[in-house]
């Protein structure tokens, strides 16, 4: 293997934190980005000055250099280099550092000086992706760039491959062979048929291949890609090397186009890009017209139509014509700032689905160039040497009575749901073919119907009932094929969701995780879509067992995120999920220090009170705050001293303050009525009869009001 990279289990710089080595995601995205930000570092004379990203960027020096070649910058503030640093020193290059990201449009949110001081591991990687998201996958437009990776690998991977993720479906090393031989024709052409029992061996002739021939950087080591906690982000990182402007796919991609248009339309216009070439539909219309579309009024004047339209009518004319889906919109295809990999996906799509030959021979325009690694230690003993892995096992030509079909069939079955077979017989000429389908758990068999559509074509429509392994073996003439092929049948509806600790309810900012249980299903392919107002979030799916995947995301903004969970692309019960992030930082306590507080003794606590307030546990920013605690009183008005024999009085008593209880009023004075006058107001009316002073008594809940009891003297009136 060529380089020293970042392996699996090796020293760094300093031993790690045992929290570190809980999760062997973090510790593969550790080495791939390590790798990344050395390619980005790489000098002239080939060293490599990162050695662990944890502790590398806690003076700033090489954050800032980081910064610059990302940016472009050509002026920066004064970077303080020297061998002895002091806190404030290292905190101003990081801040010098953040800020020239940020003035280049990054977002970076969470993070600051303190926590890169700090050696934050995580969120260092959190940064990194972002960085990596921007200036080598691309990510100004609205479309999410790991769904659009993924429709460009398999539209040059049909009809013979297709993946759902950048982690677990890569790790037998196919996958990439097929991406290679695009990338270069001719050097693994039968790659389809490459064996998966040596995953790790795969990989390393792949990655190592590609290095030699096309130059792309070993950012991720053989025995990481071929790990099954291989995460997703380093698995985008490193085949974005293939994707991104310039890269070899880009390349190989954009000539078929020209290739296309030219021969077919024998036009000499050259198409520059896959950004503002496409946007006034020029391209589009004519590489559809040079596969069989018929579309008018497809000059470059377009008619006085504006581009929208014109993309839309060319993108319409495809799908009808030539079956390719439109992955994207036609205001995307129109729009200048959108990125490359959408259109590029989308015209790859073109070339797996259209009737011209395949594309020309591509060859990299550029001399392989020195691969970015984390080097060792120099006191580090070399690891123990691994015997050299042998090349990849591809099926050797049989006898022609036993030659192997070219058999078409997706990885991955859904239970009870119709599967169609494709069978070519193009490298054994007409024949007679059967098949049969076993199940390895049940040993049920079932012969399949293959069906002849075609010259040299078949078809074998096939519904499996149980889940499990399912082999299948066919017969060419009467002659069993020497391969059998073996598939995945699975149950979506049998995988469950299991919400974090805080259930439905997150917080800003902090990292939230919940797993899905695949016991039962027979497929632990766990992928989501997760989105905030129509806005794609980022997350990492785990395999944490044989029959469990974590998925885990930082929501950054309050409000509602809608989670679509899928297991082998059919989505899970419970799917959608709706989970709310609270900011408490952005919780305010609305209070009037004057009003009243209800409390269960109003005359125990009234005066200057601590209030702490909390949501969801987490104490408000404003908390604790001091209100002067009022009790609720009852009052009691216009209750006069003296009252006249055989004449009326009346008094109100207002208990308004009070939200419930009971209001009495007792005295050997006769209460002619109540009156209700407002909200637990009531005016009293009062005849006395007999002369002397009489005491009125009122309580709420059974306590006397404040002044009671009140006397009245009762007197004769006098004329």
């Amino acid at each position: 293997m060529n380089g020293n990279h970042v392996m699996p289990g090796e020293p760094m710089e300093e031993p790690e934190d045992e929290d570190e080595l809980e999760e062997h995601w973090v510790t593969i995205q550790k080495d791939t980005f390590t790798n990344w930000v050395n390619d980005k570092l790489r000098s002239e004379d080939g060293e490599y000055q990162m050695k662990n990203i944890k502790t590398d960027f806690c003076d700033g020096v090489e954050f800032c250099k980081l910064a610059q070649i990302l940016t472009g910058a050509k002026k920066m503030g004064k970077v303080i280099n020297k061998k002895k640093m002091n806190h404030y020193e290292c905190s101003g290059n990081i801040a010098l550092a953040l800020q020239t990201l940020q003035q280049d449009g990054v977002r970076l949110v969470n993070i600051g000086a303190e926590d890169i001081a700090g050696s934050n591991l995580k969120l260092i990687l959190g940064m990194l992706w972002i960085l990596i998201r921007k200036y080598q996958i691309g990510s100004g437009s609205r479309l999410p760039p790991k769904k659009m990776m993924l429709e460009w690998v398999n539209a040059i991977l049909h009809p013979h491959y297709e993946v759902a993720n950048f982690s677990t479906d890569w790790n037998n090393g196919i996958a990439l062979h097929g991406v290679i031989e695009y990338c270069q024709p001719g050097t693994f052409p039968t790659w389809y048929r490459l064996a998966t029992h040596d995953k790790v061996g795969n990989c390393e002739v792949a990655i190592n291949k590609a290095s030699d021939v096309l130059g792309i950087p070993i950012v991720v080591s053989p025995e990481n890609f071929a790990s099954h906690n291989l995460d997703e982000l380093s698995g985008m990182t490193y085949l974005s090397y293939y994707m991104k402007k310039d890269a070899p796919g880009y390349n190989a991609t954009l000539n078929w186009v020209n290739n296309t248009i030219k021969q077919q339309t024998n036009t000499n216009n050259a198409v520059e890009n896959f950004t503002t070439s496409w946007n006034n539909g020029y391209a589009i219309s004519c590489l559809v017209n040079a596969l069989g579309g018929s579309i008018s009024s497809w000059s470059e004047n377009k008619g006085g139509r504006s581009n929208v339209v014109v993309c839309k009518d060319a993108m319409q004319e495809s799908e009808k014509s030539i079956g390719v889906r439109r992955i994207i919109n036609e205001k995307d295809m129109s729009n200048p700032e959108v990125d490359h990999i959408c259109i590029m996906a989308y015209a790859a799509w073109h070339r797996a689905l259209g009737t011209p030959g395949t594309p020309q021979p591509y060859t990299a325009p550029y001399e392989p160039k020195p691969v970015a690694f984390v080097p060792k230690r120099p006191a580090t003993p070399p690891p123990p040497a691994r015997l050299p892995s042998p090349p990849p096992i591809l099926t050797a030509p049989p006898p022609i009575t036993e030659q192997l079909l070219g058999i078409y069939a997706p990885t991955n079955w859904p239970v009870n749901s119709p599967t169609t077979i494709q069978i070519s017989t193009t490298d054994v000429g007409e024949g007679t073919v059967t098949g049969l389908a076993t199940n390895l758990s049940s040993g049920v068999k079932q012969e399949l119907n293959v069906e002849k559509v075609a010259e040299l074509r078949h078809l074998a429509p096939y519904t499996p009932t149980e889940i499990g392994q399912l082999q299948v073996t066919f017969t060419f003439n009467s002659n069993e094929i020497s391969a059998q092929s073996v598939y995945n049948v699975y149950d979506a509806s049998q995988a469950k969701i299991i919400l974090g600790a805080n259930g439905s309810n997150l917080k800003t900012q902090q990292l939230y995780t919940f797993k899905v249980s695949t016991l039962g299903v027979g497929l632990n392919d766990v992928h989501a879509i997760i989105e905030q107002d129509g806005t794609s979030v980022e997350y990492q799916a785990a395999v944490t067992g044989p029959d469990s995947t974590a998925v885990t995301f930082t929501p950054t903004v309050a409000g509602y995120y809608s989670v679509q969970v899928y297991c082998g692309g059919i989505q899970v019960p419970g799917s959608p999920l709706q989970l709310h992030a609270t900011n408490v930082e952005e919780a305010k306590i609305l209070h009037n220090v004057n009003s009243p507080i209800p409390v269960n003794d109003p005359y125990s606590f009234d005066g200057p009170h601590e209030i702490d307030v909390a949501y969801d546990q987490d104490t408000l920013p404003a908390s604790p705050y001091i209100a002067n605690v009022k009790p609720p009183r009852v009052y009691v008005r216009n209750l006069q001293p003296t009252a006249f024999r055989s004449q009326e009085f009346r008094f109100e008593m207002d208990a308004s303050e009070f939200t419930n209880g009971t209001i009495e009023l007792d005295s050997n004075l006769p209460v002619r009525r109540y009156d209700k006058v407002g909200q637990r107001k009531y005016e009293v009316t009062i005849v006395p009869f007999k002369v002397g002073v009489h005491d009125i008594t009122i309580k709420m809940d059974g306590l006397e009001v404040a002044g009671s009891p009140f006397t009245v003297h009762v007197e004769e009136m006098s004329y």
